[in-house]
């Protein structure tokens, strides 16, 4: 198969983990994919970097533009500048001002509409969460929890999340109910295959990663 699209991706390249960020992993399934990482100040370090000579992006994709501060200059690029716009919620203020560097940008449906509000209407929706289907999958373990939440419990970014996992505990004396932090990679998997239900509470009522995951490894999603 012959790959015409080259794609420039960053700096958001990887899992909490460090593992290679599974949109990365898809996407160099489709185009010929080069990245740069958080360390790039400007699009000529950009540009000028370790890249194949002659090789010239069609479009540079900035993945988690509301956590990395973004290279200069990006303005002034000959192709466009696509944004992957995620936890806006957490970063809204300080996103404002780059946004104007973007030509597109990518959200959910309730950020489409909150910037549509802020009068930017170069943004569309995307749903930018799945499964890595090589670690989300059936393992063929027993189920040995009827509930379980998984995932993260920061009181100070999910308060609303917290009175949910709070009621799931009270279930604890009639269901075997487990809560959850802090567990990535193979162990997650294994443990969401392990789960009859997997209850799930996004931050901005999205589908993320989570309730991909969960039916991946063979749950049912309670969102």
């Amino acid at each position: 198969r012959v790959i015409d699209m080259k794609l420039l991706i960053g700096p958001g390249l990887f899992d909490p983990r460090g593992n290679e960020a599974f949109l990365v992993k898809t996407l160099k399934k489709v185009a010929d994919v080069k990245t740069f990482d958080h360390n790039v100040t400007n699009l000529e370090e950009i540009l000028t970097g370790p890249l194949p000579y002659g090789w010239e992006p069609d479009a540079i994709i900035i993945r988690d533009a509301e956590f990395y501060k973004m290279p200069s200059g990006l303005e002034r690029a000959d192709f466009p500048i696509i944004g992957l716009v995620g936890d806006y919620n957490l970063s809204l203020n300080q996103m404002l001002p780059i946004l104007g560097c973007f030509d597109y940008f990518l959200c959910d449906t309730k950020g489409v509409r909150i910037f549509n509000k802020l009068g930017f209407h170069n943004c569309d929706f995307f749903c930018m969460y799945g499964y890595d289907p090589e670690l989300h999958r059936d393992y063929g373990l027993k189920k040995d929890w009827d509930l379980l939440f998984v995932g993260n419990l920061n009181h100070t970014v999910q308060q609303d999340r917290e009175e949910y996992i709070y009621r799931l505990t009270k279930l604890g004396n009639r269901y075997r109910v487990h809560i959850d932090s802090g567990i990535f990679g193979v162990d997650y998997a294994h443990l969401l295959n392990r789960a009859h239900l997997v209850f799930n509470r996004s931050i901005r009522n999205e589908a993320n990663m989570r309730f991909f995951e969960a039916m991946a490894c063979g749950a049912v999603v309670m969102n």
